[in-house]
């Protein structure tokens, strides 16, 4: 049964540009030409196409919905970080280097060293950032350095771009030179392809202004640049880390990269192409490692108080080392996700008679 209209110019609906075609083909065989309209030709097809595809994306799972509905969140303040710090590497100049062949630019030196020797890390003075914009740039990445890290990562990524393509990407075996620079050509455009051979780079900071005892970590420098001071008791062998996985779908057959690992193996939350949420298989060729190491520290002898006992934190032994880094606080994965075990209060019961004469028969009631 058809319904009729008498405007359809005001209804924002498939029907009503459907009825403003200039073909309309009816269920009888008939056309309807309007000489007035000059758009393109709308079969029922094409609604019904897209109805389907409506269709298609209710029958979706709910955890897929609602990945794709989830808006993009972009912080300005760490873009702006991002393009002082640009503008700093690449304008900063030292006074006492100003007649060499750089002009003093001694960071855009320092890449040119990195791409020389496959350099990783890229070492700022922190003193020269406070001169910077009146120490805001400074003072962000100091107070605030969890966060804005990988925004200076990226910008970093941005001036190797720039000035030494060639260093973005590892050259693997069996990997020609034209590729890389393939590459590194598409490194902004392309997200979807393998990041196995890209380079992982990391930015250090000296010279910052305070160096902290062990005794000084408390939680309100969680997050922040700080720079402390110890005495290397232990050190473990170099491992492998896992940066970040690539993963295929053991349903679909779907290669998902680039997944950040988050204190612990993780794996993509739901599939792309298929309802998948579980089942996944590491492709260790495509995925991204580093090198880790744990080093324990404890109190320099001259720092200890006295009558305290030297504490200690996680070289070689024996060395006075200072570390600069940020103190983050790392969830017990273990008691996480585990079925059956939700966190609830608990109301103190009173003692009794009985309890206050049984006293403590071992070690177990205490654990």
């Amino acid at each position: 049964m058809s319904h009729f209209v008498s405007s359809p110019r005001s209804i924002p609906s498939d029907a009503a540009n459907l009825l403003n075609s200039s073909h309309i083909s009816s269920s009888l065989g008939r056309s309807a030409m309007s000489p007035l309209s000059g758009q393109p030709n709308v079969s029922f097809s094409d609604v019904l196409q897209g109805q389907s595809a409506r269709e298609r994306d209710l029958k979706m799972p709910a955890s897929l919905r609602k990945l794709v509905d989830v808006p993009k969140v972009v912080d300005v303040t760490g873009e702006k970080v991002r393009e002082s710090f640009e503008q700093f590497i690449e304008e900063f100049v030292d006074e006492e280097s100003a007649n060499d062949e750089w002009l003093g630019r001694i960071y855009l030196a320092q890449i040119e060293s990195m791409r020389v020797f496959e350099y990783s890390t890229l070492y700022v003075d922190y003193q020269h950032l406070v001169g910077r914009e009146n120490g805001v740039l400074a003072t962000a990445i100091l107070e605030q350095y969890y966060r804005f890290n990988p925004f200076l990562l990226k910008g970093l990524r941005r001036l190797l771009k720039r000035y030494a393509p060639s260093l973005l990407f590892m050259n693997l075996l069996g990997t020609n030179e034209s590729d890389l620079k393939n590459a590194s050509a598409d490194d902004s455009t392309s997200s979807s392809g393998s990041t196995s051979n890209e380079r992982v780079f990391q930015i250090s900071f000296f010279n910052l202004p305070v160096t902290h005892r062990i005794r000084d970590i408390r939680t309100d420098k969680i997050g922040s640049l700080m720079a402390i001071s110890g005495t290397v008791t232990r050190t473990s062998e170099v491992r492998p880390e896992l940066y970040r996985g690539s993963f295929t779908c053991d349903m679909c057959s779907a290669v998902v990269d680039g997944i950040e690992q988050v204190f612990k193996f993780t794996e993509p939350t739901a599939c792309p192409s298929c309802p998948n949420q579980s089942y996944w298989t590491l492709n260790v060729a495509k995925s991204q490692f580093i090198d880790w190491q744990k080093v324990r520290i404890q109190e320099n002898s001259n720092e200890i108080p006295t009558g305290s006992m030297p504490r200690g934190g996680k070289g070689q032994a024996g060395d006075k080392c200072k570390f600069t880094g940020t103190e983050i606080v790392i969830p017990d994965i273990s008691q996480l996700g585990l079925p059956g075990i939700k966190a609830q209060s608990m109301k103190e019961s009173a003692a009794t008679a009985s309890d206050l004469n049984s006293g403590v028969t071992g070690l177990k009631p205490l654990v």
